[in-house]
């Protein structure tokens, strides 16, 4: 449970400023974050993730290459209702990111 409001507050924090987001990521713990959501199947974790990409400027393409795998596979292996819903922000991060549309084959 805490981790969890720990990571809605991070997720607040780096999605409303560009400079503390770009401090979380040249401190190394996105692949922290990307490893507990493996573990975990977070929501909070994939919406904290999602919220590193916001503002303007975006972020370097280098973390883009670390986070589009880890989107990707998310986006596209769900089972639960929960999971489709972290699929669904996968997907809008995806499309917020590269400025297109994004079409990726998910099992219904």
């Amino acid at each position: 449970f805490f981790i969890a409001k720990l990571l809605i507050a991070a997720g607040n924090i780096v999605g409303e400023s560009p400079t503390i987001r770009d401090q979380f990521i040249e401190s190394s713990l996105t692949q922290n974050l990307i490893d507990y959501i493996d573990q975990y199947h977070s929501h909070q974790g994939i919406w904290a993730l999602c919220n590193l990409v916001r503002g303007i400027p975006p972020p370097k393409p280098e973390f883009c290459k670390i986070i589009f795998p880890a989107l990707v596979q998310k986006a596209s292996n769900f089972q639960t209702p929960d999971e489709k819903s972290m699929a669904e922000d996968c997907m809008w991060t995806l499309v917020d990111v590269t400025g297109e549309s994004v079409i990726l084959f998910v099992k219904i």
